[in-house]
């Protein structure tokens, strides 16, 4: 990952940083209005000191907060790097693993290969080709999720003049103080990546002990899908974990492994709810078969943001009986001769 947040859209970068000067303006009245009450609520000359201090800070932070806002996140992919917690990386490193590389020595094996192995076979085939997909999606959502935290790392910085002068404003300061707990919680995202990669680490040595491949149709299978689903629901999970920690005070681990039992368990609910739901809808078993899948994909996103919503499984369901039904071959010339009948 890119440690620079103008590196993925310099074009943005640039029309927020025009943003940011505009909304500078604007906050200049609040930065007057603010010093103008705290004079008028006491004449003590000490309080008028210490609230024109206040908006000489608060001017040098109007000043200051883009670059010390990049300079923070910065700081937290360095963070990461010191403490070896790279997600990208454990991604690539457990699709390696897959692919039949013992802790990062040997060839790699296709899945045509492990079909084909002498100890091999289809079981072992579409357990590597289940897990190793598991780890490409992982990283394609970590991916995805770290381009949307950079465009909301720049649209929070642009609004930001507004609420650095409300903080002077004391019917504005609670919410402005709501307003940098939320973009810090944005900021610490990786933080979240980095914790779970650091376990995904510990799982993979594990993996990888002896030289051990991960694909061994034994002992390793429960590993290997339970590190599947780990890269999975962590990847999901780690904005709306930090977020939680940073705004509610919550547990780190605490959240991961309640995002992880959620999703597990909305998984089975949202893919059984869409079957049923498609069955008695009068859908067909192929279209039964994918309202289970979509609706225990969807189980697993949910869960793993801590959240839920007991009308997706139905929908699924429903949208899957209705496509199977607008699938189903029409025999227009049978429908013609039965029109000519009844009306001749």
């Amino acid at each position: 990952m890119n440690e620079r947040i103008d590196a993925f859209f310099p074009q943005l970068q640039s029309t927020t940083a025009t943003f940011y000067d505009r909304m500078v303006i604007l906050a200049v009245p609040l930065l007057v209005a603010g010093l103008i009450f705290k004079l008028w609520q006491s004449s003590d000359p000490a309080n008028a000191i210490r609230s024109i201090v206040a908006v000489g800070v608060t001017g040098i932070a109007l000043a200051f907060f883009p670059d010390w806002s990049n300079q923070f996140q910065v700081l937290i992919y360095d963070v990461m790097e010191d403490l070896n917690a790279n997600p990208a990386e454990t991604h690539t490193r457990f699709a390696s693993l897959v692919g039949g590389a013992s802790a990062g020595v040997g060839e790699k094996n296709s899945i045509i290969d492990t079909l084909f192995a002498p100890n091999g076979g289809l079981g072992d085939a579409i357990l590597h080709a289940i897990v190793y997909l598991t780890a490409k999606c992982a990283q394609l959502i970590m991916w995805v999720a770290f381009i949307a935290q950079q465009i909301l790392m720049l649209s929070g910085v642009a609004i930001a003049p507004l609420f650095i002068a409300s903080l002077l404003v004391p019917a504005l300061g609670h919410t402005a103080l709501k307003y940098f707990t939320s973009l810090a919680a944005v900021t610490l995202w990786p933080l979240g990546w980095g914790f779970a990669s650091s376990f995904t680490d510990a799982l993979l040595e594990v993996a990888a002990e002896d030289g051990a491949d991960l694909i061994d149709f034994g002992a390793d299978v429960g590993l290997a899908f339970v590190i599947s689903l780990w890269l999975l629901i962590s990847t999901i999970a780690a904005p709306f974990v930090i977020w939680k920690v940073v705004v509610n005070g919550a547990n780190i681990g605490g959240q991961f492994m309640r995002s992880a039992g959620q999703a597990l368990g909305l998984t089975v609910v949202y893919g059984a709810g869409a079957s049923v739901t498609a069955a008695n809808a009068g859908a067909s078993k192929k279209a039964t078969t994918a309202a289970t899948v979509v609706g225990g994909a969807s189980g697993l996103v949910t869960g793993s943001a801590q959240s839920s919503g007991l009308m997706v499984p139905a929908m699924i369901g429903v949208g899957a009986a209705i496509a199977s039904k607008n699938s189903e071959a029409v025999d227009h010339n049978a429908n013609a001769q039965a029109l000519h009948k009844k009306y001749s």
